[in-house]
């Protein structure tokens, strides 16, 4: 399960373009807060904080706790706007979520013991297919990654989405699919008659000196 992080939020009264860009130049990024059956609350997070959590692994998933009108709210990344050159983030947008309900996000794939795969010692070639996961929990069950462990793992083996195995309380959306997640294949090899018809020599025949010509 994902630890809990705190976020401090504060309450943003002035919005349209002059305000927000005045809000950013003090340092702060604009925060739009959704939540079910209720108008958005506009709000501003510190952008250092911002940024600190953002370097985290699985920040996307993460589970969030915030003080919104005195009350405590646990929340979820909804989306986050960046610059597109100096990719500082411009907004963001939360979600509430009841912890007491399922909800539904992606969450990263972590690959462990590939120094210990008998195929990759061999010169194999591991292909992981997607790098996240479509699943169900509760809140307060997301996990940091789906581990997949590839220490047992041959050239030629595969991994399909039946094969996972999830953490308590988590599933994978649609388990009955026959999908690949991860492959180990033997490396392509150039063929020795590629390889001949690359290095053989070309010959050309050198026209004749006829020196018995008179000019």
């Amino acid at each position: 399960m994902t630890e809990i992080r705190s976020l401090s939020l504060q309450v943003r009264s002035e919005l349209g373009t002059g305000p927000t860009r005045a809000l950013r130049l003090t340092g702060y990024v604009p925060v739009s807060l959704y939540g079910k059956n209720q108008s958005p609350k506009n709000m501003s997070v510190e952008e250092r904080v911002l940024v600190k959590e953002m370097k985290e692994k699985g920040f996307s998933s993460h589970l969030f706790q915030v003080s919104v009108d005195g009350a405590s709210k646990k929340v979820l990344i909804k989306s986050v706007q960046k610059h597109p050159v100096s990719d500082r983030p411009l907004h963001i947008d939360l979600i509430t979520v009841d912890v007491d309900s399922r909800i539904r996000l992606e969450v990263s794939i972590k690959i462990l013991n590939e120094d210990k795969a008998p195929g990759l010692k061999q010169g194999g070639l591991l292909s992981l297919l997607r790098h996240s996961l479509p699943i169900t929990c509760s809140p307060e069950s997301i996990p940091e990654f789906i581990a997949i462990d590839v220490g047992g793992m041959k050239i030629g083996s595969t991994i399909h989405l039946a094969d996972l195995t999830l953490p308590a309380g988590v599933e994978v959306e649609h388990p009955e699919r026959i999908e690949t997640i991860l492959t180990l294949t033997q490396p392509k090899v150039s063929s020795e008659s590629d390889e001949s018809a690359e290095t053989a020599p070309t010959t050309v025949d050198a026209a004749p000196n006829d020196s018995s010509k008179s000019e």
